[in-house]
């Protein structure tokens, strides 16, 4: 790695796991990541952070096993945030100019983007992201970028994120005793996005729903911009804890039926019987695999009827031209896009990371499940949130880089065309991840 190289560091904090990534983009264009670790989860329920010790130890396990890889100490991270308790709004404003002959500056549009800050919200609530649909000049609407244009009035309307100050602040509370530095703090769906949507998606209008262990997120996106946000309380745990009480078994048991049996069709199973070790030496027990798959499915519509609950009631349901990305640890069950498709009538397909992983490893890292924390690179880099600690001699697991191309991975079955560049959505949210981290007077408990 030349010095010239910089670094960037991301820590996916989930319910169900940890995962804390290293790269770097190197001067041809590669997206090459150094270092991967990924632990399982403690002290963290439905996105949330409850216990703040059990958090922090389960988030430097991931960090130590992605040093020890790329050799590279983390000192300055970025760090993703959702959970049940973030909500999104739709606000306006509007600033009068003194005149209508000059253009439009960049400042003044931050300036209308900074104005959203400050509108009223529920006590022990944190604006998170100001993101901007759409601006209007004088009576001309519909607006994109108003920068170079002229008028006298600039209105714009705003999708604005909120959460909870409590929940930003065990955040902080957790990285900070790791003695890291938290440049920023990203809203999950967005990252999951960044990493498995198209330009032309974005543009024809998508729904990204990624299915993680304790919540379901949703972002909706229309004419490139985001339209709106969701976080549902259900997700991969509640299907695990189904299974443990229906089938009389251990949640580990249960979680390992999932992974490698678990399918949302019991039309699509044959006859199979899966045995199952006994609790403490008792005698096996034997699961038929269409009994599994029963369970399965009706959580699955549960989870896939709320979601469409939240798409029909953005408004935006009939403007989906490109359907649903699925994405997530949910998003690899068996039959998942069969019944989705079937539920909802959309087209849909399974959301990879875009960047195309040469490695031993690259089925690992560019399954569904690292959706959110290769976005969170992707976002740092796009917004020039870098890592920049000296290295340190460290001893290195003997594991081969992994490099990443800017480019789609083949579809099963298929193969899908080079993503277009990257559209100007996640440049219009740039001014608006700051705030956060420089609110110095966030408290927690």
């Amino acid at each position: 790695m030349s010095n010239s190289q910089k670094i960037i560091s991301a820590i996916d904090i989930g319910t169900t796991k940890i995962i804390a990534l290293t790269g770097c983009v190197e001067e041809n264009g590669k997206f090459r990541l150094l270092g991967m670790g990924r632990s399982v989860s403690s002290g963290i329920r439905r996105g949330n952070i409850q216990n703040i010790n059990q958090a922090s130890e389960s988030i430097k396990s991931a960090v130590e096993k992605a040093e020890a890889m790329s050799g590279h100490k983390m000192k300055r991270v970025v760090v993703g945030i959702a959970g049940q308790n973030i909500r999104s709004m739709v606000n306006s404003g509007y600033i009068n100019r003194s005149t209508c002959d000059e253009q439009i500056s960049q400042e003044e549009v931050d300036r209308l983007i900074s104005d959203q800050f400050n509108i009223a919200i529920e006590p022990g609530e944190q604006i998170i992201h100001v993101i901007p649909k759409s601006y209007k000049i004088d009576d001309e609407s519909g607006i994109i970028n108003p920068v170079g244009s002229v008028g006298r009035k600039l209105e714009g309307t705003f999708n604005i994120v909120i959460g909870r100050a409590n929940e930003i602040g065990y955040i902080k509370k957790c990285v900070q005793m790791l003695n890291l530095e938290l440049l920023e703090i990203y809203l999950e769906p967005i990252a999951s996005s960044r990493s498995v949507l198209t330009n032309d998606e974005m543009e024809a209008g998508v729904a990204m729903v990624d299915i993680g262990g304790g919540t379901s997120d949703l972002a909706i996106y229309h004419k490139n911009s985001l339209c709106h946000t969701a976080v549902i309380p259900f997700g991969g745990n509640v299907i695990t804890s189904d299974l443990t009480e229906e089938l009389k078994i251990v949640e580990r048991v249960a979680e390992d039926l999932k992974r490698k049996y678990g399918s949302c069709l019991p039309e699509a199973c044959d006859n199979t019987i899966i045995s199952v070790p006994g609790i403490s030496g008792r005698e096996p027990r034997h699961i038929e695999m269409r009994i599994l798959a029963e369970i399965i499915k009706a959580r699955m519509e549960e989870i896939i009827g709320s979601l469409e609950f939240q798409i029909v009631n953005s408004g935006y349901a009939q403007r989906l031209g490109a359907g649903i990305v699925i994405t997530g640890g949910g998003a690899m069950l068996s039959n998942v896009l069969q019944l989705f498709s079937f539920k909802t009538g959309f087209d849909n397909r399974i959301g990879y990371p875009i960047e195309h992983i040469i490695s031993d490893c690259a089925d690992q890292v560019n399954g569904p499940d690292y959706a959110t924390s290769v976005g969170l690179m992707l976002l740092a880099y796009d917004f020039g949130k870098f890592d920049d600690a000296e290295e340190e001699e460290m001893p290195v697991a003997e594991e081969e880089e992994i490099v990443v191309e800017r480019q789609m991975p083949e579809e099963e079955e298929r193969e899908k065309e080079k993503p277009s560049k990257r559209p100007g959505i996640f440049d219009k949210i740039k001014d608006s991840f700051s705030s956060i981290i420089n609110d110095k007077d966030t408290k927690f408990n």
